[in-house]
């Protein structure tokens, strides 16, 4: 899995890390990619299928297509609040928990001659 973090443990490519997320920006998220269009979605509906007879349109295609309408605008809002507000979901490494080769010789030739 491919994960942007901020390198703060400075782990190197190949190296096996744990990341950790913040729980308030994981909450965050989840309510801006999932529930957030669900409710555009229903309020769209609701708000198409009352607008429909006022611009001669049944109302069930009103309410789908208002509906499907706003769904897409809070994607696109929420895509476009991903690429502006990374830095504060940004996943941190918190450890690194296996080491690429080199790194693991570089560490036990260091470890081996006592320096």
């Amino acid at each position: 899995m491919l994960v942007e973090v901020t390198n703060e443990m400075h782990a190197q490519t190949g190296d096996w890390v744990q990341i950790s997320v913040p729980a308030r920006s994981l909450l965050k998220a989840t309510f801006i990619v999932y529930i957030l269009p669900v409710l555009a979605l229903l309020t769209g509906t609701i708000l198409g299928s009352k607008l429909a007879p006022s611009i001669a349109l049944d109302e069930s295609m009103g309410a789908v297509l208002c509906g499907v309408l706003c769904m897409v605008t809070v994607f696109g809002i929420a895509k476009w609040y991903d690429t502006h507000a990374k830095p504060h979901y940004r996943s941190r490494i918190t450890g690194i928990t296996r080491c690429t080769a080199e790194r693991t010789d570089n560490r036990q030739s260091l470890f081996n001659t006592g320096h």
